[in-house]
């Protein structure tokens, strides 16, 4: 069972996204109690370290698998129950909600479940999955023809590694949190529009 000292928080950052990190209270305050884990490229791991607590910086080529593949190189040689992996833009408006919602996990994978062309995967904005199923999960392995496409990287590994899938609304896509769910997210619109709703949505939850 995941407690307050073993759950683990993994994010992808670039230059595309990087406006967010900064924005992020909810996350910056998570790495106060938790250790966080930021897939840089662009060099922008010092910009992370400027706001986070003693973040923990991969830094590589702005290539998703390759990033994914060091992370998962990294986390295997650690001790933890549960990994979960948010969006930077994504906010953790109810952590009790959350965590009680990943703590048994069982090399298992959660979150919310899309079906596709190419099968069903679960969704990056927030996913969680125990060490026990992070030791199976190969990175390398699983390529997928976009490689800048995580969502189905993933999919392919968990699917060879044979994890059993729990499909499960860990976080939501909306213009307003609606208190259903732990996480929100902003809606894939324009870039400035975008962190324009992710700054109402701090505003509104006292950020």
């Amino acid at each position: 069972m995941a407690d307050s000292s073993t759950i683990i928080f993994w994010t992808f950052v670039d230059i595309s996204n990087i406006e967010f990190a900064i924005a992020n209270k909810f996350l910056q305050e998570i790495s106060k109690d938790y250790k966080c884990y930021f897939i840089c490229s662009g060099n922008i791991g010092e910009i992370i370290k400027k706001y986070y607590c003693d973040p923990q910086i991969i830094e590589s080529e702005n290539n998703i698998q390759l990033k994914g593949e060091l992370f998962y190189n990294r986390i295997k040689k650690e001790k933890f129950d549960v990994l979960i992996k948010v969006d930077v833009d994504a906010l953790i408006l109810d952590k009790g909600r959350l965590f009680n919602a990943v703590k048994n996990l069982e090399r298992e994978a959660m979150g919310v479940v899309h079906s596709s062309v190419y099968g069903n995967y679960i969704r990056g904005g927030c996913n969680a999955v125990d060490q026990k199923a992070v030791k199976d999960i190969n990175i390398k392995e699983s390529s997928y023809f976009n490689k800048n496409e995580f969502d189905f990287i993933f999919a392919l590994a968990i699917k060879k590694a044979k994890i059993k899938i729990i499909d499960y609304p860990l976080f939501e896509v909306s213009e307003n949190w609606t208190g259903n769910v732990p996480v929100w997210h902003p809606p894939k619109v324009k870039l400035d529009k975008r962190l324009l709703i992710f700054k109402e949505q701090l505003n509104k939850n006292g950020k």
